[in-house]
């Protein structure tokens, strides 16, 4: 697969992981489980400051970060599976940190 394509997928799923955490969340009054698994690293200073804007800019470019690693490996599979296994951290770490605030 092209290297266009790969960032092009990346950004259709960061825009999709955006939307449902925007639907799930319902504004502060919905559940924040989804957005935990989508966008960890936006949700992991959600336990004690709320999402700021660090936070927020770390949502955005999660998606294009792991589009552009891919691009820049000839073997993709080692860099997936470090994506995979830095992602599955990261919704460890957002859901054990979680506050009263983000449940």
């Amino acid at each position: 697969m092209s290297a266009w394509k790969i960032m092009l997928y990346s950004i259709l799923a960061g825009i999709t992981a955006w939307l449902v955490f925007i639907i799930t969340s319902a504004a502060g009054h919905g559940i924040y489980l989804p957005a935990k698994l989508l966008l960890p690293f936006m949700m992991i200073g959600a336990g004690e400051n709320g999402i700021t804007l660090p936070y927020i800019i770390a949502g955005l470019l999660e998606f294009p970060i792991y589009g552009l690693a891919l691009c820049y490996r000839k073997t993709r599979i080692p860099v997936l599976i470090i994506i995979l296994l830095a992602h599955c951290i990261a919704v460890f770490l957002a859901i054990y940190y979680s506050s009263t605030y983000f449940p």
